[in-house]
This record gives structure tokens, sequence and C-alpha cells, in this order.
């Protein structure tokens, strides 16, 4: 029996019920030898078209794709030593807080990444947007290449045909823009203005944040117009844009709105009389300030609507218009929180290095200063401390943002902080959250050769059955180790 006769019997089977049809046999097909009777008819039946519908498709020719061909992917770089290098993202993976010290040392001595890696440094960049800029240099052209298979959203891709412009997607197009406007900003805006009106309020929006990186004076009468748009987020975000520019008629308008509500009164000679900074609340809103972002309703809870009026104006007038930071101590009371932190905006939207020096040890603020004085502020905060040095204090967190490699300086005086505080939790009978939270973070950043440092008697402490901190300790240890492997791996000379 030929296969179509007999599958053509098995449909008819089918249709009509194996209790009303006998099932065909197989004698003589090329089936015979491959089906294996069950104890029910259903499954036999089920079995055989299985088999046959298999036989009959496996013998088929195949039919060209109507997908275009793809093109092969760029070679793998691959690293001196794969396996090792393989062994040590794993468990770098499993750690969850090296990455950043993983990707600079990859980056910095171009070591690529292990094989079989390229698509979890791309999932990775899906949650960690912080690394993301990392990540784009470390997986070269191959992980660029495989990210258009994999959806990957975030990742800007490296070849920008300037078709996107007009034919890709938003988050293309967006990519494109910012490209442009990094080689010749007046192009960049030449070709939004071009645009502009026929894109909805999203592209719109999305388009014009390109701007925030990179602004001039040329740019204004531009942004002026966007002040006009119909969209509130367009509006807000040009406003945002146009407070950052010094200069501008926006700033010059916001300047002329707010000096009649604060005055300065300087101190008399001798200091028979005191400096003094009066704070005068609008009289009523004026519909003009719509236009320039200042809100008339929203203000935040326990906050009056005039006080609300006032320090939006004051968040977009360059703090150096009220001269010394120093102005701030003298006003009244009741004005001073409001103040602070309009000033503290402002201080951030111009980039204020003066004013950001009176407001440390705020974070926000120690970004706007020089590097190397960043690191020279940290090192001597951890120096004149007293005592332990601990995951809740405001000097860990200045620490942890600042980015490595760090200045000697600054490791020595976190070494000698380190060395302070261990000595004083090796004689603890109980330990809290903090100091095992603390321990853990050491092992992030440490030398990696503290352990050569760190006298045998502190570790032997630590080692003891019934230490509150045994096992904090030992975590803080294996990843000065894993570390120490990872700068080996990278051919790091310098440790830490």
């Amino acid at each position: 029996m030929s296969l179509l006769n007999y599958w053509q019997q098995l449909c008819s089977t089918a249709l009509l019920g194996t209790d009303r049809q006998v099932l065909p046999s197989v004698e003589g097909t090329p089936l015979e030898s491959l089906l294996t009777p069950s104890k029910d008819k259903e499954t036999t039946l089920l079995d055989a078209a299985a088999l046959i519908s298999l036989y009959i498709r496996s013998g088929q020719s195949l039919k060209p794709s109507l997908q275009p061909t793809l093109e092969p992917g760029p070679p793998l770089n691959l690293p001196a030593d794969s396996a090792e290098g393989r062994m040590l993202f794993d468990q770098i993976a499993q750690k969850g807080d090296l990455w950043r010290e993983w990707l600079y040392l990859s980056i910095k001595h171009q070591v690529p990444p292990p094989p079989g890696t390229l698509h979890k440094l791309l999932e990775l960049g899906k949650s960690a947007s912080l690394l993301r800029s990392q990540i784009s240099q470390v997986i070269g052209s191959r992980g660029h290449w495989l990210a258009q298979f994999l959806e990957v959203t975030w990742l800007t891709p490296e070849d920008l045909p300037e078709t996107l412009w007009e034919e890709g997607t938003l988050k293309e197009r967006v990519a494109y823009l910012d490209k442009i406007r990094s080689e010749d900003s007046e192009r960049a805006r030449i070709l939004l203005e071009a645009i502009w009106k026929q894109e909805n309020a999203e592209a719109r929006t999305s388009l014009l944040e390109v701007f925030k990186a990179k602004v001039s004076l040329s740019d204004e009468a531009f942004l002026e117009s966007c002040l006009d748009d119909k969209s509130k987020r367009v509006k807000e975000l040009a406003a945002e844009i146009l407070s950052s520019l010094p200069g501008s008629q926006f700033t010059k308008r916001m300047i002329e709105r707010s000096k009649p509500f604060l005055n300065y009164k300087p101190g008399g000679l001798l200091g028979l009389k005191k400096a003094s900074l009066e704070v005068y609340l609008p009289e009523a809103y004026d519909k003009s300030w719509s236009r320039d972002g200042i809100e008339q309703k929203g203000m935040p809870y326990g906050m009056g609507e005039k006080a609300w009026w006032l320090k939006q104006m004051l968040e977009r007038v360059p703090p150096s218009v009220w001269g010394n930071p120093e102005v701030l101590s003298v006003a009244n009371k009741e004005w001073r929180d409001l103040l602070r932190g309009a000033f503290q905006a402002a201080t951030l939207t111009f980039a204020d290095t003066t004013w950001a020096r009176y407001f440390l040890p705020d974070e926000a603020m120690l970004r706007l200063l020089p590097l190397e004085e960043r690191y020279d502020y940290v090192s001597n905060q951890l120096s004149n401390m007293q005592g332990p040095v601990s995951s809740s204090d405001t000097v860990w967190t200045l620490l942890m943002d600042l980015p490595k490699p760090w200045k000697p300086g600054l490791e020595e005086a976190l070494l000698k902080r380190a060395q302070l505080s261990l000595l004083n939790w090796s004689r603890m009978q109980q330990g809290s959250w903090r100091e095992q939270h603390s321990l853990v973070a050491f092992g992030q950043m440490l030398p990696v050769s503290f352990h050569e440092v760190l006298p045998k008697a502190i570790a032997e402490k630590y080692a003891a059955p019934d230490h509150p901190l045994r096992e904090a300790f030992h975590k803080m240890m294996t990843l000065l180790e894993l570390r120490k492997r990872m700068y080996t791996y990278f051919g790091e000379k310098r440790e830490g």
C-alpha cells in the first residue's frame, strides 16, 4: 500500500471513528517497522498520523525563504584566557556589585568579554542604566550585531545612516539627532526645526531632550518658540533647558521678576548693624508667568500658594545674582528653608561651584566640583572622622559616588579608617546590620591587597566561631580575593 492510500484510509477512520472503522494496516508501508501498536485504537491512530506526516514532510523539497539573507556577524575577538575569564564573569554575575569595576578594567586593557557572555551583558543593560555606556564600549561590533536579534531597545546602534532621520523609529531618530548634535549643533537644530510641526507631542518631547546636554544662545530663539507649544511637557522641557542658559532672555525675565521679592541689606560698620535678607511674597499670580513654566497650582504639601510662586522663580535665577552664599544665613528663619531649597536647585541648574561648596557635603553638589577637588574633599572628610566609618555615614555615600580608580591619597585615608573600623568591630559582642553591610562593602571598595596590611590578630578574632561578624568578614575577604583574581586576569598592576 502506498503512503498516499494509507493516509487517505487513516483520515477516513479518524472521521468515522475507530468504533465504526477498522484501522488500516501498516504492512507493506515504510511505517511497518516504526509504529508500535498501543492498547487503545485512538492512541495508535494518532501515532500513525504523526509518523506519516513527519515522514512525508521530511521528504519534501525545501522552499526558498522569504526572509532577507542575514549578514554574517563580525569575527569573535577572544580574550587570552577564555576559561578563566568566563569563570570570573559568572562569579561576578552572582555577586552583582562588581560590574562597574569589571567593565572599567575591560575597557582600559581592551580585553573583550569571554565567549557566550555578550547576550548577558546586553540583558544587564536593560536594568542597569548607569552601566550602559560602559557596556556599549565593551561588547564591540559583535555585540551590536547581536543586539538586533534580541530586541535590545536601550542600545544605540553603531551605524546611524542618514535615512534613519525620516524612516527610523523614534528611538533611532533621537539617537541620530544626538549624534548630529555632538558633531554640529547648528545642523541638528535646523533638522529639528524643519520637521517640528509635523511631529506628535511624544516625538517633540523626546527629540527636544537631546538639547539638554549641549545648549547655547544660538538655540534660544527655537527654545523660546517651544514655550508656546500645545504640549505641557514640551513647554516644561523648553523652560528647563532655557533655565540652564545664563544670559538668555528667559533668565533675564526671571531675574527681573524675582528681584522685587528679595531685599539684601548689608551690615553696618564695626558690626553695629547686622546684615539681613528680607523676603516679600507676590500679591497675585501674573498670567504671563505661565508661559515661562511658573505653575499657579500644584504646590507641595505645607507650602502656601504665594511662596510656591516665589520658589519657582528663584530656582530659575543664577544664584550668583544674590552674591555670596552667606546671604542665606542672614535670612529670616521663617523663609530660610524655602530659600535654601530654591538656591540649591538653582545651584545645580547653573552648575555654580561657589555655591556648591557652601552646600557640601550634599552629594549632588559635590559632583559639580572638579574631580581632583572631589577626591581631596572626601579624603579630608575621612581623615577628620572620629571612630569607625560605616555605610550609614554621609562620607560613605560620597565615597561610593566617586569614579575609580581613586587617587592614592584617598585610598590611604580609606585604608586607615577601615583598619580602625575593623579593629573596633572585632571587639564587638554582637553585630548589627550596619557593620555587616559595611564589611561586605569594604570588600568592594578597598584595595585588593588589603589582607596583606590587616593584622593577623584581627583576622583571627573574626574567625572565631562565635564572633557576630564572622560571616560578613568572610564575605569581605572572598570579595577581595575575587577582585584580586580579576585584576590579575586583566593585567592590572596597580591594585586598588
